[in-house]
């Protein structure tokens, strides 16, 4: 079985670039409203509903860039963010 690590490491590993990566974590819930709602259910609250999407984006940044090392044989080799946790 294939255990994600966690939901922003998954969307920052889908995501194709700074915008789409903003869009993607702005749909991330966050929490649920708290009491009852007129309809008796806890509504979700979701990161973009507290505008937090955009400081969320600018902690990964730079983790969405594929980084260049080198292997111990010499060959080069790009790393991305790995979203699994096994």
């Amino acid at each position: 079985d294939i255990t994600v690590a966690s939901e922003v490491m998954a969307i920052l590993c889908l995501s194709k670039d700074i915008d789409d990566l903003k869009a993607r974590l702005g749909r991330i819930i966050v929490g649920y409203t708290y009491g009852k709602q007129s309809d008796n259910t806890e509504k979700p609250v979701t990161a973009g509903q507290i505008n937090a999407q955009g400081a969320m984006a600018a902690l990964l940044k730079d983790a969405l860039k594929p980084n260049l090392v080198q292997t111990l044989e010499g060959t080069p080799a790009f790393i991305h963010g790995g979203p699994f946790a096994n």
